[in-house]
């Protein structure tokens, strides 16, 4: 993939990474569904990946998991990670912590990468990825007493990265901004509203659901008291409908406006 374009999956370890093989295990599967596959550490033993991120000391690591490293090596993608060792993994490569620290520290005022999926944001922010489908990124998890630090760090990234013109999509069944919260709505709303987006479309935020506006129908009500005429919300009945499962379906977060992520270059994704 070269800088400034294409679409890439995101693969962690978390619950979530169900999804995206219930977007990939199916007879309607499109091979534009993303131009490269991202592994974060040892999901690229299930998944089939172009690119291996694996933030860790990679000689050290190799001391007390050398099954998985020879693993590794065999696989011959990419390998990110933070000092590229050749005598480990001879196919790894150099995080760019310069490039991507002078994205960080003009927001954060510092390198603000504290887990792995963070900087793989981080980088995609820098190759100019233009849409991020993350699965298995999950830090918290509904109904266990049990939470891995990062989530913040994570969710400032995708927010940068929403704010820098990448679409981010995420599956319904991660706890990323609270995905998996349905129900729960606005805080401090006694009966929560239906808000009016300003391109037309109705969202309600107790089902996290968004309808289009060709899709809205408004009814006017006269209201006995006042006379004031209002607009009663429903949303259309557009049956038939494709079936979809749960985990497939996927929830786009909206970018701070609608450009496209910017054209930077022609390097590699390696480069």
């Amino acid at each position: 993939m070269e800088r400034g374009g294409g679409t890439v999956a995101l693969i962690g370890m978390g619950p979530s990474i169900t999804s995206y093989l219930t977007e990939t295990l199916t007879q309607e599967y499109q091979p534009n569904h993303c131009d490269e596959v991202w592994a974060i550490n040892m999901s690229a033993n299930v998944i089939r990946h172009d690119v291996v991120i694996w933030m860790d000391n990679l000689a050290d690591q190799e001391d007390f998991k050398p099954g998985l490293f020879a693993a590794l090596r065999s696989y011959g993608t990419p390998v990110l990670t933070t000092k590229a060792t050749r005598s480990v993994v001879p196919n790894s490569y150099d995080f760019p912590i310069d490039e991507v620290t002078a994205l960080s520290m003009p927001i954060f005022g510092k390198p603000y990468f504290n887990n792995g999926v963070a900087m793989a944001i981080a980088y995609a922010i820098w190759k100019g990825v233009k849409t991020l489908k993350m699965y298995g990124c999950d830090f918290t998890y509904p109904n266990r007493n049990y939470a891995e630090g990062g989530r913040g760090c994570t969710e400032a990234w995708m927010a940068l990265a929403s704010a820098s013109g990448m679409q981010i999509v995420l599956p319904e069944s991660t706890s990323l901004f609270d995905a998996v919260e349905v129900g729960k709505g606005v805080y401090g709303y006694a009966e929560q509203p239906i808000i009016n987006m300003p391109d037309g479309s109705k969202y309600d935020p107790t089902t996290l659901k968004m309808t289009p506006p060709h899709e809205a129908v408004e009814k006017e009500v006269i209201m006995e008291e006042t006379g004031e005429v209002v607009a009663e919300y429903k949303p259309e009945d557009s049956s038939p409908k494709k079936r979809k499962t749960k985990d497939a379906v996927q929830r786009r977060i909206p970018r701070a406006n609608g450009s496209a992520a910017a054209v930077a270059g022609s390097a590699g994704i390696h480069g």
